[in-house]
C-alpha cells in the first residue's frame, strides 16, 4: 500500500496526505475481500459446518472455505418484508433515518434526526437491523441500527435470521467490493440508479459458521479502528502543514522571515503612504497600493473559430488551473490562438480566478509564456523594478479575495478594491532572501501534507 501510495501521487498529482488516505482506504477494501472469502481468520476443526439454506446455486462467485455455504440473502435476511408505517402514526420522538445522514463507504452515521413533522411513508426497523440503501448502490451505505426507528424507503431494513447470521457480519458482507460490484452491475435508472428487490433477495451471500462470523466482526472492528486512528492522525498532519503554510506566508509578507540588513536601501514610497495600515512592517519597508507595483488585467474568451490544437499562444481557461501538474506553473494547454491577439499577457504574470467559487480558493499560477486567458481570469503583471516575480506571487497569495469580493451567487472580484490593496514592499534584496526562505522552509511543510 505505500506502493500504492507512490503511485497515486505520481499519477494524478494529489498530495501525499491524500494518496495515504487512498492507500487506507484501498487496504480496507482489501480487509473486506479477505474476510469474505474465509482468508481473514483461521477455521476451527471444532465449529460445525453450514447448513445449507435453500437451493444451492449451480455457480458460486468465488471459492470460499468447505464449512461455508452459498446462500441467497432473502434466506438469511428476509428482504423487503419490513414494516411500512405512515406519517400519523409516527411518535415525534422517533429516530427518522435519511440517505443524507450515512456517510459512503464506511457506513457510519453522520447525524441521528427526530421526525419534526409528518414526512410521508416509511419503513419500520428495529435494533439490530441492517440497513441498506438501494438507491445508488455505489456510494455502499450500510448501517446496523443501534436502536429502533424509521428510515425513508430508499432504505431496505434487514432482520438477520436468528442463530444464522450476525448483522455486523452481513453489514460488512454488503459493503465489500464484490457486493457493491454486483448492485452497481443489476441496478437499473440512469440519474438515480437503484437495485431492484429480485434482484437483492436472491443475492449470493458467503456464509460461514456464525463462530466464525463473529470472529470475523472482531477482527475487521479491530483493523478498522487501527486505520482509522491512522486516517485521523494524517488529517491531523495535513491539516498542521496547511496552518504552518499560512503562518510561513504571513511571517514572508510582515518581515518575520529573513533580517534586514543594514547595506540596503529603504524603500521608496511609492504613491501616497496610507493613514492605516494592516499591520506592522519594518522601517526599510513601504505600504503600496497593488496597481503601483504592476499591471492588473482581466481575460477575454477567444471565438471557438479563432482556436487551433498547436501554435504559440497558449489560451488557458480557469478550469486549466487544476489541471496543471505543477500548483505554480501553466505550461500546457490542449487550445492555442490562431493568430497574434492584440492584447497578450506577459509571460511571468500571475493569473488568478476572479468570479465563482473559485474565487475563494488559494489558485495562483505564473504564465511561462505570452498567453491569453478566458473571462473568468484576472492577473498581475509586476513592475520588475520594484518586485521580485516570486515575491509577487507570495503577495497575490497572501490575498484574501472573500474580503474584496462583491456578489453572493456569483461572487467577484471587485477590480477597484483589488487595485487600492495595500501590500507590504520590502527591498528587492530581501525579497530574493525572503522567496528563498519561504521555498527551503516549503519543502519542509510539504512533506506533512
Amino acid at each position: 500500500y505505500r506502493e500504492k501510495a507512490k503511485y497515486l501521487r505520481r499519477s494524478d498529482g494529489t498530495t501525499k496526505g491524500a494518496c495515504r488516505m487512498q492507500a487506507l482506504n484501498a487496504l480496507k477494501s482489501r480487509l473486506l475481500d479477505l474476510a469474505i472469502r474465509g482468508k481473514l481468520v483461521p477455521q476451527i476443526d471444532g465449529e460445525n459446518e453450514v447448513e445449507q439454506i435453500g437451493k444451492a446455486p449451480k455457480e458460486n462467485p468465488f471459492e470460499i472455505p468447505k464449512k461455508w455455504k452459498w446462500v441467497r440473502l432473502d434466506d438469511i435476511a428476509p428482504y423487503g418484508k419490513c414494516e411500512r408505517i405512515e406519517a400519523c402514526s409516527f411518535d415525534r420522538d422517533t429516530w427518522l433515518l435519511n440517505l443524507e445522514d450515512i456517510e459512503k463507504d464506511t457506513g457510519r452515521l453522520l447525524q441521528k434526526n427526530k421526525i419534526i413533522k409528518n414526512q410521508g411513508a416509511k419503513y419500520l426497523f428495529n435494533k439490530g437491523d441492517v440497513l441498506y440503501s438501494r438507491l445508488r448502490p455505489y456510494l455502499n451505505k450500510v448501517l446496523v441500527a443501534d436502536e429502533d426507528g424509521v428510515c425513508t424507503t430508499e432504505i431496505i431494513p434487514l432482520k438477520p435470521k436468528e442463530n444464522t447470521l450476525s448483522g455486523s457480519y452481513l453489514s460488512f458482507f454488503l459493503k465489500s467490493q464484490y457486493f457493491v460490484q454486483y448492485a452497481v452491475s443489476q441496478s437499473y435508472g440512469v440519474k438515480m440508479p437503484r437495485v431492484g428487490t429480485a434482484t437483492d433477495k436472491n443475492a449470493l451471500v458467503a456464509l460461514p459458521p456464525l463462530d466464525e462470523q463473529k470472529r470475523i466482526v472482531e477482527k475487521l472492528e479491530s483493523l478498522f479502528a487501527k486505520i482509522d486512528t491512522i486516517q485521523k492522525s494524517i488529517d491531523e498532519v495535513s491539516q498542521l502543514g496547511a496552518s504552518l503554510e499560512k503562518q510561513l506566508l504571513q511571517s514572508s509578507i510582515s518581515g518575520k522571515l529573513v533580517p534586514q540588513l543594514d547595506e540596503e536601501l529603504e524603500v521608496e514610497q511609492i504613491g501616497d503612504a496610507p493613514e492605516e495600515v494592516p499591520f506592522e512592517i519594518p522601517e526599510k519597508w513601504k505600504w503600496v497600493r497593488l496597481e503601483s507595483l504592476g499591471t492588473l488585467f482581466s481575460g477575454k474568451t477567444p471565438k471557438a473559430d479563432e482556436l487551433t490544437s498547436s501554435g504559440n499562444i497558449p489560451y488557458f481557461k480557469i478550469s486549466d488551473m487544476n489541471s496543471s501538474e505543477n500548483q505554480k506553473y501553466m505550461r500546457h494547454t490542449e487550445h492555442y490562438l490562431k493568430t497574434t491577439p492584440k492584447k497578450i499577457f506577459k509571460a511571468g504574470s500571475i493569473i488568478f480566478p476572479k468570479n465563482g467559487g473559485a474565487v475563494f480558493t488559494n489558485k495562483r499560477r505564473f504564465l511561462v509564456r505570452d498567453s491569453i486567458v478566458d473571462l473568468n481570469t484576472g492577473g498581475f503583471y509586476p513592475n520588475k523594478n520594484y518586485l521580485d516575480e516570486s515575491y509577487a506571487f507570495l503577495l497575490l497569495s497572501s490575498i484574501d479575495f472573500r474580503e474584496i469580493s462583491k456578489g453572493t451567487a456569483l461572487p467577484t472580484i471587485d477590480s477597484s478594491k483589488l487595485k487600492s490593496y495595500l501590500v507590504p514592499l520590502p527591498p528587492l534584496g530581501e525579497q530574493r532572501r525572503i522567496v528563498e526562505k519561504f521555498e527551503k522552509l516549503m519543502l519542509e511543510i510539504q512533506k506533512l501534507k
